[in-house]
């Protein structure tokens, strides 16, 4: 399997993270990586410039939306925790989370909408 688009880790990470343990960002990428069931070559992956692996990537794009639209909060450096929010919305949330369905929760639309206003700004690699 190819890696997969980066929205397509918001609901496992969710997923993962609705025990409410404090995890990792490392933790998130395995339980990706198995649920995915990615093989050697897609983990070695590496993006255009060779410093990052595009499974990090996406997982981190991931974790950012999901933080920012308050669904999981930082407790620690590179370590995150589902909130109540997280909770409520992954009781609901559609079977594959789109950023189009973060819209709903206002800080992720302030970020969406700044994140467009810049020009040429950085974005998740699909």
């Amino acid at each position: 399997m190819a890696v997969p688009e980066f929205h397509r880790f918001l609901r496992p990470v969710l997923e993962t993270a609705q025990d409410g343990i404090v995890r990792h960002w490392r933790e998130y990428e395995r339980a990706a990586i198995e649920r995915f069931a990615l093989t050697d070559e897609d983990l070695r992956q590496l993006l255009p410039g060779g410093g990052r692996t595009r499974v990090a990537d996406r997982l981190q794009w991931a974790l950012t939306y999901l933080r920012k639209a308050r669904l999981l909060e930082n407790v620690a450096r590179g370590r995150s925790q589902i909130t109540a929010r997280g909770t409520l919305y992954l009781a609901e949330a559609p079977a594959e989370i789109r950023p189009k369905d973060l819209l709903q929760f206002e800080e992720f639309a302030d970020f969406a909408n700044c994140a467009r206003s810049l020009a040429g700004g950085a974005g998740p690699s699909r």
